[in-house]
């Protein structure tokens, strides 16, 4: 009966810390992927931009239209791509709300 305790318990041991890194898993983004938190804007050029200066990236690929002028969070990889944007290409994989900030009239 002890054996048997024994085996239970590590097996729910092992069960917990399974369920657990799945989560954390969850959680981590995608390697080679980038997270930007921001409002995105028009540019001249047909061009849908976030950020500023050097951190400006250009957002191009989303399934759905990016929203202007609307606090978000996008997912998405750097592209090698050269175009008519300035700013880092980055290809949107996804997009939504990010009720945790504010964007500023431009």
């Amino acid at each position: 009966m002890t054996i048997a305790r024994i085996i239970a318990i590590a097996a729910v041991v092992c069960v917990a810390m399974g369920v657990t890194t799945q989560a954390d898993a969850a959680k981590r983004k995608p390697a080679g992927y980038i997270e930007l938190d921001g409002c995105a804007y028009w540019v001249p050029l047909a061009c849908t931009a976030m950020g500023s200066g050097p951190d400006t990236y250009a957002l191009y690929g989303s399934a759905t239209p990016v929203p202007f002028l609307t606090p978000i969070k996008v997912l998405g990889r750097r592209a090698g791509n050269v175009g008519p944007c300035w700013g880092t290409q980055v290809q949107v994989v996804s997009w939504k709300p990010n009720p945790k900030i504010s964007c500023m009239w431009r």
